[in-house]
């Protein structure tokens, strides 16, 4: 047991996601020489899987009632399903057209060397809810409800659809922990590097100050190399999020909604992967500012005691720390627990305008009642 929580780390977690990723079709690569290359066989497959994907879901579609004929809560249960289904195919496609930029983000991650980053207790509760929220799912369509293929098959590409979209969150999620540590650690060494106590010559000191500065100017790339793989995704994940819990709510409002009951048991996976994504800018954004601040203050102390070239070359370093690229939705908002209060804003409106149409459709049943009954009674 001892040895398998010493396994369990952000590293490893973020190979074993992008392993079941793969086996869902969404990333296509092989390992080869413990390096990551993009693999024509498993784009192959990967392209097979989608294809199949689509199939059922436009199998899925085309039994929804009609919605001009339906009820408004029937009518938000199908618009629910059509979003699933614009959701799966935009984070599928999506990353099959970026595997290229993809791999060379993983594989510029796998090459640093970091202590180990152990797994905290949020993305713990992450992986059990979604895992517990998987079994209730077949629980509920297998073993409860009356069994055939059609009922197996829905269950098994619902469930394909949810670890998807969910290890989409968990993997941004790790990578930016992975990649905050990668800065933190880089800014170490800048301190230790400027310390004057060092038996270094001033040639050691400009040489690290080089490397250091190519390093952070990698991060730039590597930083918008996740913004490129992940900015779609995180807007359509996002925005779905939203509608679902405005569902969520119209469930507490409305216990009658009995199409979509037995989906809120992902009610608390929703929140996590909300949160996940919300907050998974938090760590790399303080340790940019963190890094701003050190330059900053060994600009001051080095120019006290240091030639002038160095100075320049700390001015240069602070200068590539503030342009450290922030992850932004299409340049219309950047990424970050801020969001939190938009989304929610969102929500509310939805679920009052959701009310009004429910009042509206209700009060408009009961006066075509009362005129049929009074009709009724003149006869």
């Amino acid at each position: 047991m001892k040895m398998l929580f010493e396994r369990l780390n952000q590293k490893s977690l973020f190979l074993r996601m992008l392993q079941f990723l793969r086996l869902l079709g969404v990333l296509p690569y092989e390992k080869v020489n413990g390096k990551h290359r993009k693999s024509q066989v498993y784009l192959g497959y990967c392209v097979a899987v989608q294809i199949l994907k689509f199939i059922f879901h436009i199998r899925k579609v085309s039994k929804l009632p009609d919605l001009r004929v339906i009820n408004f809560f029937e009518a938000m249960y199908a618009c629910w399903i059509i979003a699933v289904v614009i959701l799966d195919m935009i984070i599928s496609w999506h990353f099959l057209a970026s595997s290229t930029v993809l791999l060379r983000m993983i594989r510029t991650l796998n090459r640093s060397r970091i202590p180990t980053i152990p797994l905290d207790k949020f993305t713990l509760s992450m992986i059990a809810a979604t895992l517990i929220a998987s079994f209730y799912f077949f629980f509920e369509e297998l073993l409860l409800n009356e069994t055939n293929n059609d009922t197996v098959y829905e269950s098994v590409f619902g469930a394909v659809v949810f670890f998807t979209y969910m290890n989409c969150s968990l993997l941004l999620m790790s990578i930016m922990k992975i990649f905050s540590s990668n800065i933190m650690h880089t800014l170490d060494a800048l301190s230790s590097t400027s310390i004057p106590m060092l038996e270094f010559t001033p040639s050691d000191h400009r040489k690290s100050y080089s490397t250091i500065r190519k390093q952070i100017t990698g991060f730039q790339r590597l930083a918008k190399d996740i913004h490129e793989c992940f900015s779609v995704v995180v807007f359509g994940i996002l925005a779905f999020e939203q509608l679902e819990m405005g569902l969520l709510v119209l469930q507490c409002i409305y216990l009658t909604l009995t199409p979509i009951k037995n989906s809120f048991i992902f009610y608390v996976p929703v929140a996590l992967n909300v949160w996940a994504i919300l907050d998974s800018q938090t760590q790399y954004i303080n340790a940019c500012e963190e890094g701003v601040h050190r330059a900053k203050k060994l600009i001051a102390d080095v120019g006290h005691m240091g030639p002038e070239q160095e100075v320049w070359q700390l001015r240069g370093i602070h200068a590539e720390l503030k342009r450290m690229p922030r992850f932004t939705i299409f340049v219309f908002f950047e990424l970050g627990r801020h969001c939190l209060l938009s989304m929610g804003s969102v929500m509310l409106t939805y679920v009052i305008i959701a009310v009004q149409f429910a009042m509206g459709s209700s009060s408009a049943t009961c006066t075509s009642c009362i005129c049929n009954t009074s009709n009724c009674d003149a006869k």
